[in-house]
């Protein structure tokens, strides 16, 4: 049924300026932008009406002169040319074609029918090159007139669409052309609040404002729940009715039930600032939103990130809780993701993923960002990301933590029998081309763009070349590697791991570091997230002669430092119950040394841990123990650690004959990797100690890389690698890239051969200055 009031119409005239008097222009907010190559468009969509008693918005058109004579040129004939402005209701359809504009309806406060508003002024091209002409709809105080505030406030939410045109004549019919207009829907009301938002130089002075406020009536705030992360179907209940959320000016949706039903308008994953208006007309309030696909929590994370059978997941995505997935079987990838999974600054822990997987089976063009994923452990041949792509992959402000474990080496099938390797026990080393450690940190084999840019990746630190922080391998010399602002933590120091890449690095602004400067210089720039997870996943902690008898035994994966020198007897160290627990931390001493440091018959790790699956490095260990059992002066046992800048000098007061119970860094080796050692052993029973490790503990396919670490001893039992033994030559080992080796110096005067040695120009010792200051404290 049509209401009976009447809507006065005032129509714009030609102009040339960006306003008119009365009117404030709004900015980009309400910006209906016609394409650049559309010279006959409707350019900056509508703006409101600002004088004392009057209520309006109005519609700029701008005609361009090229577009006019083309017009002309192509319609040769036409005559009775005029320019005009359509206006109806927001439902009605104003299409390309001609519109019978008496059978369009216009949804203000009093129905009529849409109006017509033509341009009273004709163009003149000659004296201009753009011809603006203004389209209004007013409400003035006399027209309102006994209106109800309510009544004035459905009039001021009606919401508009105007099309411009021209008019022309044409072999006696009458014809239309439209002005481009892609988005000129608006309400007075909410083109109000965005001129009172508007930070341009139209904003409203004070005045204006007052006036403009009118167009809300009274704007009470109703007691509500709702904003936060929707989809489009949202699963939340929100109390009380609403009609319309608009953007700025522009509607987007209707809302019931707390269901935001979007028509159009919103890029998915983009933030913005809705504002909701009741049933009945009235303001609501303002709220954030951000236009998802769906949002995950931890019961729904692995339904849609691993589903039953191979999906494409496309969309944006969003989490809403931490989602931690320990205790499940081994992370087999079933989803591509072609859309983008936004973290929402959230946690992912406990991946654990399968041989030749990664968090996705594919990617194509994906988006990870805004999420931490820590202390994942990857299987051989994965990586945590995706294990290999053709496409592209983006992530953006991410951290990621790798656990404890092993990595590959890629070289040339180099075996050698444990006992040349200064271990005692019978068995062969492998580290031919171990393909089943082959892992890296984001992505393992691609042939497209890997994206990694203001994130922070931590890796276990280690030797080998084979693995990478962000890709292993690029077969295709189109792959490209682009890293911006990033933080890389341990690993080998590598980006890209595999010595054969053929593809483009491009890394700026990035810096590779170990865990201690990691935390004391460059984790003040990341952000709160990365902050948050890097200090969870690994507590930075000092030790000193107070406490580290307490702490030494509780060490899991902290970044523990030594900030004094630490006197064995003194701080409690030697009385202490030896821990049985796995290390996955860093164990700094920064130059300091542990002297002084005694014990007996244990069987783990005279000074650290059971087992080593993280770092020990910058310590000088002084120690002299009695032991008929297992043991090693770090650790029980190596798997999966990294040993740096360490040196031992150690007395052993022992019955045993068993060389594979001691180790000077450790009783039993499995998998790990050394550089930089140096361990200087005198034991009272000459056929009872090995050089560096007692035993190797593993198969031939375990991963051990070593450079440049010596063993001393007068033991004569201890064998050690030697040059010209078996394929494991020095011109071998360099030719083949191969960072494996061992030398040692027994019998009575084998101190005095590793001091030649040093000593020597072409000698094949080489001692950085910590170990030099370490072993000949005097020289220095």
């Amino acid at each position: 049924m049509k209401r009976t009031r009447k809507v006065q119409i005032a129509v714009g005239v030609l102009g040339v300026a960006a306003a008119a008097v009365g009117f404030a222009l709004i900015g980009n907010p309400v910006k209906a932008q016609a394409a650049d190559a559309a010279l006959f468009a409707m350019e900056k969509g509508a703006a409101v009406r600002a004088v004392a008693n009057e209520a309006g918005i109005r519609w700029e058109t701008n005609v361009n002169k090229a577009w006019y004579d083309n017009f002309i040129a192509t319609n040769q004939g036409a005559e009775i040319v005029s320019f005009g402005t359509l206006v109806t209701g927001a439902d009605n359809v104003i299409t390309d074609g001609a519109v019978d504009v008496t059978k369009l309806t216009m949804e203000t406060k009093a129905a009529t029918e849409a109006k017509d508003l033509p341009c009273k002024v004709t163009p003149d091209f000659s004296k201009t090159s753009t011809f603006t002409y203004y389209a209004s709809i007013v409400y003035t105080e006399k027209d309102m007139e006994g209106w109800t505030t309510e009544e004035k406030q459905k009039a001021y939410a009606a919401e508009l669409v105007a099309r411009s045109y021209v008019q022309y004549t044409l072999n006696g019919e009458t014809k239309y052309a439209y002005a481009t207009a892609e988005d000129s829907a608006r309400c007075m009301r909410a083109v109000a609040l965005a001129a009172c938002e508007d930070t341009g130089e139209d904003v409203l002075t004070t005045d204006e404002k007052a006036i403009v406020d009118d167009y809300f009536g009274d704007p009470a705030q109703t007691a509500v729940d709702f904003g936060g992360y929707y989809e489009m179907v949202a699963p939340e209940t929100v109390t009380g009715e609403y009609a319309v959320a608009y953007n700025g000016p522009k509607k987007v949706g209707e809302i019931e039930a707390g269901t935001l039903a979007i028509d159009d308008g919103l890029t998915l994953g983009d933030n913005y600032t809705l504002t909701l208006f009741a049933a009945d007309g009235s303001y609501a309030k303002t709220t954030s939103f951000q236009y998802v696909t769906q949002t995950l929590d931890y019961k729904n994370f692995k339904s849609v990130m691993q589903p039953a059978t191979a999906t494409t997941v496309t969309g944006y995505y969003v989490l809403t809780t931490d989602v931690d997935v320990k205790g499940s079987t081994a992370w087999t990838a079933t989803a591509t993701l072609a859309g983008t999974l936004d973290g929402n600054n959230h946690k992912f822990t406990g991946l654990n993923v399968a041989r030749l997987n990664g968090l996705f089976k594919n990617v194509e063009n994906a988006t990870i960002k805004n999420l931490a994923i820590i202390d994942v452990t990857l299987t051989d041949k994965s990586a945590v990301i995706v294990w290999q792509t053709n496409s592209n992959v983006t992530l953006d402000n991410v951290y990621i933590s790798l656990g404890a474990q092993t990595f590959g080496e890629c070289t040339d099938n180099y075996k050698s029998k444990s006992s040349e390797m200064g271990i005692t026990n019978a068995g062969t080393i492998g580290i031919g081309y171990d393909w089943d450690q082959y892992k890296s940190g984001v992505v393992s084999e691609s042939s497209g763009t890997v994206t990694v840019k203001n994130s922070v990746i931590y890796m276990p630190e280690f030797l080998s070349k084979a693995n990478g922080f962000v890709a292993g391998y690029m077969w295709n010399p189109n792959t490209t590697i682009n890293v911006d602002n990033c933080t890389f933590i341990g690993g080998n120091g590598r980006v890209a791991g595999y010595r054969y890449n053929q593809g483009t690095q491009n890394v700026t602004n990035t810096t590779i570091t170990d865990a201690v400067t990691a935390h004391k210089t460059y984790k003040t720039t990341w952000g709160e997230m990365q902050q948050a997870a890097y200090e969870t996943n690994h507590p930075y902690l000092e030790l000193n002669n107070t406490n580290i008898a307490s702490k030494l035994p509780t060490l899991t994966t902290e970044i523990a430092v030594l900030t004094e020198d630490i006197d064995g007897a003194a701080s409690g160290i030697n009385t202490r119950t030896r821990s049985k627990t796995t290390f996955t931390g860093v164990f700094d001493g920064q130059g300091k040394t542990i002297d002084n440091l005694q014990s007996n018959n244990w069987d783990r790790g005279m000074l650290l841990c059971g087992y080593l699956r993280g770092s020990a490095k910058n310590v000088v260990i002084k120690c002299n123990w009695t032991v008929n059992y297992d043991g090693g002066v770090i650790a029980d046992e190596i798997n999966g650690g990294y040993v740096e800048n360490v040196y031992v000098e150690q007395s052993v007061e022992t019955t045993t004959t068993d060389p594979q119970k001691i180790g000077a860094i450790a009783h039993k080796l499995t998998a790990g990797s050394m550089k930089n050692v140096v361990a200087y052993t005198v034991a009272s029973n000459k056929d009872s100690v090995s050089g560096l490790f007692g035993k190797w503990n593993g198969n031939g396919n375990k991963y051990i890389v070593m450079e440049n670490c010596y063993y001393i001893t007068p033991n004569e039992a201890v064998s050690y690698v030697g040059v010209g033994t078996s394929n494991m030559t020095l011109e071998n080992i360099a030719k083949q890239e191969t960072f494996f080796g061992i030398q040692g110096f027994k019998g009575e005067n084998a101190k005095d051969q590793f001091d030649a040695a040093v000593n020597a120009e072409d000698g094949t010792v080489k001692l950085n200055d910590m170990l030099k200051g370490w072993i000949y404290p005097a020289a220095n």
